[in-house]
């Protein structure tokens, strides 16, 4: 019982003397500020003057008065001029001219030294000639060694259409080579070059000539080569033709610019076997097929890159293609 008893709730005996003291500085917080603020917001002093005099008057200020005339001025008159007497001057006389120096007359030579010059220029005259003589003499003698040496060679060297180099004609057996070569190839030939081997042959026109294929020109001629079906086979792909896949890529022709003798791209070419009657001519500028190359080439007599060209030999061309007949 004594342990609840000092639990209970005591009376709290402070609570309004605490209320009175916070009211009590409250009230002493409000009346600072008021007094602080009115002292702040009193109105000025003001000062009164008792006038027993009117002010005087402001001073008048006169207008400045304007200067007198001045005097005219007189103007002194012109003393005269006093009279210069001219003094007496003598002319002289003007010097007499230099008379010109005599030029001394051209003595003539003497007669054995006029002898002498007289000979010495016909001798020259004869030199001269004889030069001249000895000069066309030798390029008399150039031409005519130069004239045998090409008959020499045109006469060693067959006819054109005779030279294996430039014309191979096909075989008595070209009908057997071709079709043991679509044996081996595992199927045909477009039709164009089976016929163009079977009727032509191989044709190389490469080499220099001095309208058609000048050596160093900026043009390239693309002169027309086909070579022969089975030596290229052989070239590329070996003596016993073992072809690595079912479709090759033939190369029959040298590009344009190896034509020339110069490092090139990529052969002309065709892709076998194609039982089209006339296969795509691979590598070559026109993209077209193979018996269209070679009415393009034969349209320029056998040299279709002077199609490219603005200046032609057309008396050249002319020449290889008439009568030409149309494929």
């Amino acid at each position: 019982m004594s342990t609840l008893a000092d639990f209970r709730a005591r009376p709290d005996y402070g609570l309004g003397r605490a209320f009175l003291l916070a009211f009590s500085v409250h009230a002493v917080l409000i009346a600072f500020m008021f007094i602080g603020v009115r002292m702040q917001n009193r109105p000025g002093d003001t000062v009164t003057v008792e006038l027993w005099e009117a002010p005087p008057p402001p001073p008048v200020v006169e207008a400045p008065k304007p200067p007198p005339p001045a005097p005219p001025k007189v103007e002194p008159k012109p003393e005269p001029e006093p009279e210069v007497k001219k003094p007496d001057i003598v002319e002289k006389a003007p010097p007499p001219k230099p008379k010109p120096k005599p030029k001394p007359e051209a003595k003539a030579p003497p007669k054995d030294d006029l002898e002498k010059l007289l000979m010495r220029e016909q001798v020259a005259m004869e030199q001269e000639k004889l030069n001249e003589d000895r000069k066309r003499a030798e390029d008399a003698q150039r031409k005519a060694e130069s004239e045998k040496k090409t008959k020499t060679n045109q006469a060693d060297r067959p006819p054109a259409l005779k030279d294996p180099e430039i014309f191979s004609p096909p075989k008595s057996n070209a009908t057997k080579d071709l079709d043991r070569f679509e044996k081996k190839l595992g199927g045909p030939l477009p039709i164009s070059l089976r016929c163009w081997y079977e009727q032509v042959g191989a044709v190389n026109l490469m080499g220099y000539h001095e309208a058609l294929n000048p050596k160093g020109g900026r043009e390239s001629p693309d002169p027309l080569v086909i070579d022969p079906l089975i030596e290229a086979a052989e070239a590329w792909f070996g003596k016993d033709l073992e072809f690595d896949s079912d479709e090759i890529e033939l190369p029959l022709a040298p590009d344009d610019v190896s034509k020339a003798f110069e490092s090139g791209g990529d052969p002309y070419a065709m892709k076998l076997p194609d039982a089209a009657a006339d296969g795509l001519f691979l590598n070559e500028r026109h993209e077209t097929t193979f018996a269209e190359y070679l009415r393009i080439a034969f349209q320029w007599g056998g040299f279709p890159g002077w199609e490219r060209a603005t200046s032609r030999p057309e008396k050249e061309l002319d020449y290889l293609r008439e009568n030409l007949l149309p494929i």
